[in-house]
């Protein structure tokens, strides 16, 4: 039962970092959206897919 327990906190954390890693790539990416870089050298850059760049790019406007 202990092992479950074990699997269970290990995905949730894994989950934290992976939604914090996220939202840290998405800040960047505006920040580099702001400072005016192609959408082409974005995406290179940080591996982001260009709907997102898009996406975040009218966030990071307004």
């Amino acid at each position: 039962m202990c092992s479950a327990l074990e699997k269970l906190e290990k995905r949730g954390i894994q989950r934290g970092i992976e939604q914090g890693v996220a939202q840290r790539n998405e800040e960047i990416v505006c920040q580099m959206l702001r400072k005016g870089m192609r959408k082409e050298l974005i995406k290179e850059i940080t591996g982001v897919d260009e709907a997102t760049i898009e996406a975040l790019r009218k966030e990071a406007l307004m």
